[in-house]
């Protein structure tokens, strides 16, 4: 057991993908559960419903790849810096109210969240049929990022003490 512990520390890499398989059965159950309540139970109807399960896919996976990485780079700090960035989403994105609405600090955030370009391109889904494609490419693109920053921060980890990664273990 410890010889795979090891082997799986020795590349960052491995290391990553250990915790990030873990995040991806939970983002995938998350959006099962949720597109399964929207479709069966509030009678959602949608032009395409693998787009809007695609759409929740790729949301769960990012707010909990933001969550992981906060939480990796920051420690302690990062567990209560989540909790202000989500409550700053919610607030900004445009989801609770249409953003013409919103404070000037709400609207100046806006465009900085990830939540803004996940609310607009299910809102096109949903009701206006508006290209996402931009919308989902930011999603993505913002995912990857963290996650690469999580590699990173895996990497230095490990070349400043090979067997302790990520401040819990």
């Amino acid at each position: 057991m410890v010889m795979i512990l090891v082997s799986i520390r020795e590349v960052p890499f491995n290391w990553w993908f250990s915790k990030a398989s873990v995040i991806g059965i939970v983002a995938t159950i998350q959006s099962i559960v949720l597109w399964f309540t929207l479709i069966k139970f509030n009678n959602l109807v949608v032009k395409s419903q693998s787009i809007l399960f695609l759409e929740l896919l790729l949301g769960s996976s990012l707010f909990l790849s933001l969550i992981f990485c906060l939480r990796n780079l920051l420690g302690g700090f990062g567990t209560w810096l989540v909790s202000i960035v989500l409550v700053l989403q919610l607030a900004s994105s445009g989801g609770l109210y249409p953003t013409q609405l919103l404070s000037p600090f709400a609207k100046a955030m806006n465009q900085w969240l990830p939540m803004t370009y996940l609310i607009n391109a299910l809102r096109a889904t949903i009701s206006t049929s508006v290209p996402i494609q931009n919308n989902l490419w930011t999603v993505v693109v913002i995912t990857i990022g963290l996650n690469l920053l999580i590699i990173a921060r895996f990497k230095l980890a490990m070349m400043k003490n090979p067997m302790v990664v990520g401040g819990d273990e």
